[in-house]
């Protein structure tokens, strides 16, 4: 975000007289010019805690239950304008719209209110940090950095070098790379949900499990939609399964939390049954299905779950017959196998000899791994003499693009002065853009409190990041006038993905029931080779809302344009979609024709279901017709 210069428009006049009225510094004025959303802003909104600590991740998430989006436009004071021009546009100001503590806290990774406020002067100054989004998937990412699970730094690894993770797409494939590695993480997809052979963590989630929920459309085959528009983090909270006398397992029933679902931390989703609302089942969420879960592992690929959590319930009646689908494999018009490949042989390779490598030119400093904000860190002595020189190699060109690298440095002591230089497997080195805090002020009103320095480091102007196999940290003599700690090195990568959707329904319910569908009329006779109109009747929804019938195919057992038949073809039509007509007509050398008419039924909540009937022309009066086989499609000419 570029400064707005004129800081006495008419804007600027109106938060100035309410900071002075407050008695707020004026650097803290400044700053809630331009950023209305940062740290003691008067629309920051500060509910949950900033370091959560202890306990289970779903204690974790608890324990952030209140923070909740703030300082979003339009309608809140000192959001309506646009600090970048002085001649604001009232139609087109900056939106904040998931700004405030979701953003600095979720998104950023700020654990306190001064990093969080940092980042806002640094934001200020025209540094640039990932930009204010949808923030579920990043939240499920909080939580899991703060539970140190399942590695000591949430999802980062040697070949993810960053506890982030932007979206439930790059979260999805980050489990299926773990489970293929046989690390710490296991992507259970959803046809591998299995009530008949229940293992925890392989064939059913357990508590604190991730799901990723998406957009799903029935069809022949069936479809998985956008992730950008239907995709959707959660993890499970509490998880109930239901057996009957024999043993038999009837449904999971589960609650949930959630980051950024209405704006805010949610803990009180319930689904009444997980199977039923994958793909297998007739359950839906708005339009979307359970796309799968990610377990987490421990060191011997143990599911990580609090057992007080995991509850069974005795039913006293027996479980009805499961009411799921065959469904044919879904596409996944999204799906990246090339790229999924390139990054797991990239790991592979990587964890085949021991991760990246770290080498330090002073031999007085003991530094060998990658600083991960958790267990490994930097320690640099006052006074340190001579300059230093930090190489990392990746071993490999990452197969991500890299945008940059943050660093976070211990608050007692800030080094400034320092490079960082990038290059591929070349070794053509070019200097990343460094922050320069040297001349950042920061207001008093932190004094005492725990402090970071977040200084990120960008690889290119364009943001979409370049091919990096090195990385070299150079330390001018002098750099250490006082002992400083490097806290943490995360690296930025442009995975591709998208962000996650904005909007998330809310409930579950049940499709449309198509299992007493029927054909009216059913027979055809005389074979007069004449169209009919197929009326499919009996299919209702268990809620009571409208039914829209979609007609899909017609297809027969008998060849169109076959002996004995007529020769009059096609002999199915499907009138805009919605209706079907079928020839009575029949091969008078056969046992009579069979018709099958599919169709997708949809309610008014946006569930589907699939079903087919099937209209017959008997051989003669006296005999039924019999299927042979639907092997030809009635709409089409021979």
């Amino acid at each position: 975000m570029k400064k707005q210069h004129n800081l006495f428009c008419y804007w600027g006049m109106i938060w100035l007289l309410f900071f002075l009225m407050a008695g707020v510094p004026s650097f803290a004025m400044a700053q809630c010019v331009y950023e209305p959303d940062a740290v003691d802003c008067p629309c920051f909104v500060d509910g949950g805690v900033w370091d959560p600590s202890g306990g289970y991740i779903q204690d974790i998430a608890d324990a952030t239950f209140g923070t909740m989006e703030s300082c979003s436009c339009p309608g809140t004071f000192g959001c309506t304008w646009d600090p970048v021009d002085p001649n604001p546009d009232p139609s087109n100001p900056i939106d904040f719209v998931d700004g405030g503590k979701p953003y600095y806290q979720m998104v950023l990774g700020c654990d306190e209110p001064f990093v969080a406020f940092s980042m806002a002067v640094l934001i200020n100054s025209g540094v640039e940090f990932p930009g204010r989004g949808a923030w579920c998937t990043e939240t499920v990412a909080y939580w899991h950095k703060h539970a140190h699970i399942p590695y000591p730094g949430g999802y980062r690894t040697d070949w993810h070098e960053d506890w982030q993770v932007y979206s439930a797409r790059d979260l999805m494939s980050w489990y299926a790379r773990e489970r293929l590695l046989n690390g710490r993480g296991r992507w259970i997809y959803f046809h591998e949900v299995n009530y008949d052979d229940i293992e925890l963590g392989v064939s059913v989630p357990v508590p604190g499990a991730y799901v990723a929920i998406r957009g799903y459309e029935y069809g022949y085959p069936d479809k998985w939609l956008e992730w950008r528009d239907t995709g959707h983090s959660l993890i499970i909270d509490e998880m109930w399964i239901h057996a009957d006398h024999f043993g038999k397992v009837c449904q999971i029933e589960v609650y949930l939390q959630e980051g950024n679902s209405e704006n805010r931390v949610r803990t009180d989703r319930h689904w009444d049954d997980i199977l039923s609302l994958t793909p297998q089942g007739s359950g839906w969420i708005g339009d979307r299905k359970i796309f799968g879960f990610g377990i987490d592992l421990d060191g011997e690929g143990n599911p990580i779950y609090d057992p007080s959590r995991l509850h069974g319930v005795l039913r006293s009646t027996l479980c009805p017959p499961a009411a799921f689908v065959d469904i044919t494999p879904p596409l996944d018009p999204q799906w990246d196998e090339q790229q999924f490949q390139k990054v797991f042989t990239y790991a592979s390779l990587l964890r085949s000899q021991g991760g990246p490598k770290v080498e330090c030119s002073s031999g007085s400093l003991k530094i060998s791994d990658i600083p991960d904000g958790a267990n490994k860190q930097w320690h640099f002595p006052s006074g340190l003499a001579g300059s230093v020189e930090i190489l990392i190699d990746l071993l490999y060109e990452h197969p991500f693009p890299i945008k940059g690298i943050e660093l976070r440095w211990d608050g007692a002591y800030l080094p400034v002065g320092y490079k960082v230089h990038y290059a591929g497997s070349d070794q053509a080195y070019k200097e990343a853009q460094v922050a320069d805090l040297s001349n950042i002020v920061y207001p008093n009103i932190f004094q005492g409190q725990p402090k970071e320095f977040p200084v990120p480091c960008r690889f290119d102007n364009g943001g979409t990041g370049a091919s990096v196999r090195y990385v070299k940290l150079v330390f001018p003599e002098g750099t250490f006038a006082n002992e400083a700690i490097l806290r943490e090195l995360r690296f930025w990568y442009n995975t591709g993905s998208p962000e996650d959707a904005s909007e998330h329904p809310e409930g579950t319910h049940l499709a449309p029931d198509c299992k007493n569908a029927y054909a009216e009329p059913m027979y055809l006779w005389p074979p007069n080779h004449k169209f009919q109109k197929i009326q499919i009747k009996g299919v209702v929804d268990p809620e009571g809302t409208p039914v829209k019938i979609k007609i899909t195919s017609i297809t027969q057992d008998e060849p169109v344009n076959g002996l004995g038949d007529g020769d009059t073809a096609p002999d199915g039509i499907i009138g805009n979609g919605t209706t079907a007509w079928v020839r009575a007509e029949r091969s008078g050398k056969g046992n009579g024709r069979v018709y099958e008419i599919k169709f997708i039924a949809t309610d008014a909540e946006g569930g589907s279901s699939r079903g087919s009937v099937k209209v017959m022309v008997p051989h003669s009066q006296k005999k039924l017709a019999m299927d042979d086989g639907q092997h030809y499609d009635s709409t089409q000419q021979p």
